[in-house]
């Protein structure tokens, strides 16, 4: 048993296939009829068949034209990360960047007692989760009052500017850290920072009511920075809630005590409290130190490489211009589309870029008329692991599964949704990518199935 193919070539996409899937189902009757030539009446076999307008073809394109251009940026969304960061790091093609976080603080008990009370001493706990570059140090931590309010509802980007109170706690000396290695350490602050967060003991509470405020409105939160005169490092924290309640890793407490110096307990202000607070990175980028250039970066030019930075200093956006194409020949009107894939070869010097150092996945986001963006609709509202944009470690490539997507812009009737794609670097990542595009050796490809 055979199939055969049509070919057909595209004049704007590439080659075109054709299966004849009734041919098959011919073929297998045939064989049926042979096979039973001895039954009494042959002729009743294959009553009840459909007729050859019952069956369908499926089309495939295997190469549909795109093009990827590098674009400066420094905009992302960073509202309530999985990860806050501080710290300066470098990279040879992106240069120097520089990272802080915003934070809420939330009380952790429920009321502050209105009692006499003497605060013995101060002290910030916090578990940082990793350390990239140097961990001799030294290291200093500063950290600012904010003068606005801001909410998980909100959205904030990695250029956000932040007002201060003028209330600051600057240049605390961190503890020698271990690269690559988790460290809980405790930091001595200052009493006078504990006063003024007590300055107001009514407003000492997580229920408000006449004339008080709660202390996440009363004291609107903090802005960390860190200094690293020496070498740069960047620290990895993790203020999301913890999986257990009342588990916290980062926070701040005072100490109390009577007038006669007996111990009263202790107040907590947590950075990763349990009922969630409002949190955001900064991110800050010099390209002008890097030693690599990007040969085509906001001018219009595809490049031989497309370049993605963690930190959203340059990102890649993608032209669907081929699937464009389609949109607006009539011939492909009311077409279904059976499979789109989208696959990009990895580029890996074997220094800063190697498989084993490379994000495990990639994120595609489409863009609207509005200029708002979304992830696409395989990954949100189908499934992550079908729409998988995963490194694949053998081939090194990055495969992407977007025939939702497709669907949904071919069948836009309003013009919407635009053709075109950005390449994004999921938060919890510590890394870059350098990805081959359009006219590389080894190009990416843009493969289309579909029926009429």
């Amino acid at each position: 048993m055979t199939v055969f193919f049509n070919k057909k070539i595209s004049d704007y996409c590439g080659s075109e296939k054709k299966i004849n899937i009734f041919s098959t189902v011919v073929l297998l009757v045939s064989s049926l009829l042979i096979l039973n030539s001895c039954v009494e009446d042959p002729t009743d076999l294959g009553i009840g068949l459909l007729p050859e307008t019952d069956f369908f073809n499926v089309y495939q394109i295997d190469t549909l034209s795109f093009e990827c251009y590098n674009i400066s940026y420094g905009h992302i969304n960073t509202s309530q990360p999985e990860n806050s960061f501080l710290g300066t790091g470098y990279d040879p093609y992106f240069g120097s960047t520089s990272a802080e976080f915003v934070t809420q603080l939330r009380l952790s008990s429920s009321e502050y007692q209105d009692f006499t009370c003497i605060i013995d001493s101060v002290a910030l706990y916090l578990m940082v989760e990793n350390v990239s570059g140097s961990a001799n140090g030294p290291h200093y931590l500063s950290f600012y009052e904010i003068a606005d309010d801001i909410n998980r509802d909100s959205t904030y980007y990695s250029d956000s500017e932040v007002a201060h109170t003028g209330l600051a706690v600057t240049r605390i000396l961190l503890p020698r850290l271990t690269e690559n290695y988790s460290t809980l350490v405790r930091l001595s602050i200052p009493n006078s920072f504990g006063e003024y967060l007590v300055r107001e003991p009514k407003n000492l509470t997580n229920y408000p009511d006449s004339g008080k405020l709660s202390f996440i409105d009363f004291f609107k939160g903090l802005h960390f920075k860190l200094e690293s005169p020496n070498e740069d490092a960047f620290l990895t924290f993790s203020i999301d809630p913890p999986e257990i309640a009342l588990d916290y890793s980062n926070y701040f407490v005072i100490y109390l005590t009577d007038t006669v110096n007996n111990a009263l307990g202790q107040l907590k202000f947590v950075l990763d409290a349990t009922n969630e607070n409002a949190r955001f990175n900064i991110f800050h980028h010099d390209m002008s130190v890097a030693e690599k250039t990007i040969e085509h970066l906001d001018d219009g030019v595809p490049d031989t490489m497309a370049y993605i930075n963690r930190w959203g200093s340059v990102v890649t956006k993608i032209q669907l211009t081929g699937l464009e194409a389609l949109k607006n020949n009539p011939e492909f009107d009311n077409i279904s589309v059976t499979k789109a894939r989208l696959t990009f070869p990895g580029y890996f010097d074997e220094q800063t870029y190697t498989v084993e150092k490379s994000p495990g996945r990639l994120l595609l986001k489409y863009y609207n008329i509005d200029g708002t963006s979304e992830y696409v609709q395989d990954y949100k509202e189908v499934s992550a692991s079908f729409y998988h944009g995963a490194l694949s470690g053998n081939e090194e490539t990055y495969v992407f599964n977007i025939p939702t997507f497709v669907q949904a812009y071919l069948d836009d009737d309003t013009g919407s949704i635009l053709p075109e794609l950005e390449i994004t670097i999921p938060q919890n990542s510590r890394n870059s990518v350098i990805l081959k595009a359009n006219n590389s050796i080894v190009p990416p490809v843009l493969e289309l199935s579909y029926v009429k």
